[in-house]
């Protein structure tokens, strides 16, 4: 984690100077806060990767739950330094310090109202997607992937539930916004997100008999 913070300063033509993740955050926000005469915006983005790339390995994941506990320690003695703070990851982990130290965010995650946030609405799609409907629908006829005969709303119909993505609360769903992406891209209705990389945490627990019990 230091060494990312290493790269930031770097880039901002700073010389990081702490012993840890927690001291050299501090140190950055501050220097960055000093440098531009503004508050500071930290995102951080997939926060639980490391833990769900280590899930089976419980010591492992006990030390980055420390790390992270002193990373966001570090982001809560900054507080008064810091405009905005946004956490996104695909699993709620708890002994991270998230809801504790950083105990000033607001959980956002089950909100009704930032439900379509993170894709594609059904509205959202048909609205902006439209225009490329009469291209896409040749190419995917042609090539199998719909029959001759597929009208416009079919081709609609078979988006709508192949890249249906999922919904927070049962009403509000959103789309795969990296599937829809490639799908009119490459013109193919491929399986495109799980191509990406397989669900490690999923098929591990799958693959256990009986399941295996994580930290």
């Amino acid at each position: 984690m230091v060494v990312d913070l290493e790269k930031i300063a770097v880039k901002e033509n700073l010389v990081l100077k702490a012993p840890d993740s927690c001291e050299a955050l501090k140190w950055l926000v501050e220097s960055l806060e000093n440098k531009y005469e503004e508050r500071v915006v930290v995102l951080i983005d997939e926060y639980d990767k490391t833990i769900l790339d280590n899930i089976d390995k419980p010591e492992l994941t006990m030390e980055i739950r420390k790390v992270f506990h002193d990373f966001y320690v570090g982001l809560k003695s900054v507080e008064d330094k810091l405009r905005f703070v946004f956490v996104a990851g695909i699993s709620k982990f708890g002994k991270t310090a998230i809801h504790s130290a950083l105990n000033n965010l607001n959980d956002i995650t089950h909100d009704n109202e930032y439900a379509g946030i993170c894709g594609y609405t059904e509205k959202e799609f048909i609205d902006n997607f439209f225009p490329l409907f009469d291209d896409l629908l040749p190419s995917l006829t042609a090539s199998g992937y719909l029959s001759e005969d597929a009208t416009q709303n079919k081709l609609i119909d078979t988006i709508l539930v192949k890249y249906d993505g999922y919904s927070w609360y049962g009403e509000t769903r959103v789309l795969n916004p990296y599937s829809i992406n490639n799908c009119f891209s490459k013109r193919r209705l491929d399986n495109f997100w799980m191509e990406t990389g397989p669900p490690f945490l999923l098929s591990h627990v799958m693959a256990q008999d009986p399941p295996p019990s994580f930290p």
